[in-house]
């Protein structure tokens, strides 16, 4: 699950809530959940304001619920494709990460991730002692998180609409009739309302050795 929470931080920057727990890691691959966070995120940037690209993009990369059978699913590979997606090919300014409710055995995961970024990316994570939102309030201010996070902005529930949704934005695309029932109409008619600009995004593809400039403002 992706969910930009509405607003800006007290810096004017947006702030993105990701949760992969949502997916089942026995009926999901890895592959089909980041297309589902690819698929949001290139609604968002198609409808964002500039402000994002002026002042940058903060993510809260929360764990909770995370299983060893999520960790069995993720690999050096995968996790090196998010982190190329998340740096390079995104037109975003990725500020900081701040990193909660992460389980002990979700190391290991946390490490192969980390090993993948850039050095200046790697200096703006922030790994947070659990139920400890205090160093991410001061960072963020109050008034843009959920209260989730100690903060006063809703809750996640609300933003999202069904916490599903976005775990389950891939089926729904095409059209799987099984998971139709699970999603809120609005959510769904939003969905479906940039259904060819996503599909065509399935048909773009990137020449990676043509790529030069490696740069995280």
């Amino acid at each position: 699950m992706s969910v930009v929470l509405p607003g800006f931080d007290k810096n004017g920057r947006i702030v993105v809530v990701q949760r992969l727990n949502l997916a089942d890691p026995k009926a999901n691959k890895p592959d089909d959940v980041m297309r589902v966070c690819s698929m949001i995120t290139d609604i968002w940037l198609k409808n964002s304001s500039m402000q994002g690209d002026v002042c940058g993009v903060v993510v809260i990369s929360d764990s909770v619920g995370m299983t060893t059978g999520h960790m069995s699913n993720f690999s050096p590979a995968w996790a090196k494709k998010v982190m190329t997606i998340f740096e390079d090919v995104y037109p975003s300014r990725p500020k900081v990460m701040h990193v909660v409710n992460m389980p002990g055995f979700f190391e290991t995961i946390y490490g192969i991730f980390k090993s993948f970024m850039k050095k200046k990316m790697q200096e703006r994570l922030v790994v947070h002692p659990k139920g400890d939102w205090s160093k991410m309030i001061e960072d963020l201010g109050a008034d843009i998180l959920p209260k989730e996070y100690g903060g006063t902005n809703g809750t996640l529930a609300i933003h999202a609409g069904m916490l599903q949704l976005y775990t389950f934005a891939f089926f729904l695309l095409f059209h799987s009739a099984v998971f139709h029932k699970l999603l809120l109409a609005a959510q769904a008619k939003d969905v479906f309302a940039h259904r060819d600009f996503l599909l065509k995004q399935t048909k773009l593809k990137s020449n990676e050795k043509k790529r030069q400039v490696h740069i995280v403002l």
